[in-house]
């Protein structure tokens, strides 16, 4: 469903300095159905190449499909726009970067439906409370604005915004982070039960560990914009075969049995691999 080669994206620096490599020949594929991670620090490339799948960013150079269709360039016309957009939505961070304030969560679903093809109002607003059922938010919600939810049910909204004209693809940029760790869970089992509903194709980024082992089939580890490992969620994650994904995993506090001093220790090794010269 997701097919990406050799993705490269540099951001030119201040005043004609040195640019910032954003991603360096990264290739992944996605199956139909399945569920990636993208893990690494900030500045790794996660969201650089969450945007360009979405048309938000133009590569240097590489190749994208998305259900088969070229990615590669931007849309022409308003006809490939709206094509790409059935086919592809993203649910960011913070959720006003999907809700409009002004109307509410129903509106904004029916618009969006009204946009991609259903020209019945009530057919749309009937589709629209269904899936704010599906979605685990009661009718009283349909006629709301978003600074009237807290922040699961606005978090809940935006997902719902985005199934709305029926993607194959979900791209999720950070989508839990800012929730508390029970709307967290909530939120995680409603992608969960959606995927495998809806058949979606999933694309998750994240810097929680263990959300993305929760929730993905696959996991990338990028560091500076390149891919240093990559396999099965459980496998990279429990096992991992490359020091700096090593490094990643040590970092995140987990109890009473986390040790900082191995932290430092394998900053130190990580660093010293860096200054003789090996790629990471």
């Amino acid at each position: 469903m997701i097919d990406v080669s050799n993705l490269c994206k540099t951001f030119r620096g201040p005043d004609g300095g040195p640019g910032v490599v954003a991603c360096d020949s990264v290739s992944f594929s996605v199956a139909r159905g399945q569920a990636l991670g993208l893990v690494g620090e900030s500045g790794s490339g996660k969201s650089t190449i969450a945007r360009i799948l979405m048309g938000l960013e133009t590569p240097d150079s590489g190749r994208i499909l998305i259900a088969g269709a070229d990615r590669s360039h931007p849309a022409r016309g308003r006809r490939e726009r709206l094509d790409r957009a059935r086919s592809a939505q993203m649910v960011f961070q913070d959720p006003g970067g999907s809700l409009d304030p002004r109307v509410s969560i129903l509106d904004s679903l029916v618009r969006a439906m009204r946009v991609h093809g259903i020209s019945d109002r009530s057919e749309a607003r009937r589709m629209g409370l269904e899936l704010l059922e599906k979605v685990r938010l009661s009718g009283r919600v349909a006629d709301a604005r978003p600074h009237e939810l807290s922040g699961g049910q606005r978090q809940r909204s935006a997902i719902a915004r985005a199934l709305a004209v029926s993607p194959q693809v979900l791209v999720l940029d950070e989508a839990v982070s800012a929730l508390d760790v029970s709307v967290q869970a909530q939120v995680l089992e409603l992608l969960r039960e959606l995927s495998v509903d809806m058949g979606l194709t999933s694309l998750f980024v994240s810097h929680d560990l263990a959300v993305v082992e929760s929730i993905c089939d696959e996991v990338m580890v990028l560091h500076r914009g390149m891919l240093v490992e990559s396999g099965p969620a459980a496998e990279v994650l429990r096992s991992p075969q490359h020091p700096y994904t090593r490094l990643l995993i040590a970092s995140t506090p987990s109890g009473p049995d986390w040790k900082p001093e191995e932290v430092s220790q394998l900053r130190l090794e990580f660093g010293l691999s860096h200054v003789s010269g090996r790629r990471p």
